[in-house]
Formats: C-alpha cells, sequence, structure tokens
C-alpha cells in the first residue's frame, strides 16, 4: 500500500490521540490499510468534520440531479 497514504494517516490520526495510546493508533492504521488493500477503499470516522461531509453531500446529490439517467 502507499506509503505516502500511510504517512498521512500516521500524521492525522498521531495528532487526534493521546501519544501513550499510540499502540492503539498504530492498530487503527494497520486496519485502514488492510481495508485499503483488501476492497480498494476504507472508512474513517472522523477524518473530515460535520460540515464538510454536509457540503460533499450537497455536491453530490447536485451532480446526481442533474445527470441523465
Amino acid at each position: 500500500m502507499s506509503s505516502a497514504l500511510e504517512s498521512v494517516l500516521k500524521a492525522r490520526i498521531g495528532t487526534e490521540r493521546e501519544r501513550d495510546r499510540r499502540g492503539r493508533t498504530d492498530a487503527v492504521i494497520e486496519d485502514i490499510m488492510r481495508q485499503m488493500a483488501q476492497d480498494g477503499y476504507a472508512t474513517i470516522p472522523g477524518a473530515i468534520a460535520a460540515d464538510q461531509v454536509a457540503w460533499a453531500r450537497s455536491e453530490l446529490e447536485a451532480i446526481v440531479e442533474n445527470t441523465p439517467a
């Protein structure tokens, strides 16, 4: 799997968790990387804020509404 992706995940997840919970952080990253390798995608809870999710959803809905069937 991409070492760049792994670096981003470590930076993102590592900054959100206390350093004494590093083993847990590494396990989360390993799970995400395993999902990516197996399924080609992974869900990452808390990766983006709720307002970003709402914005993305509205943009996607507009695209779907304007796409011919």
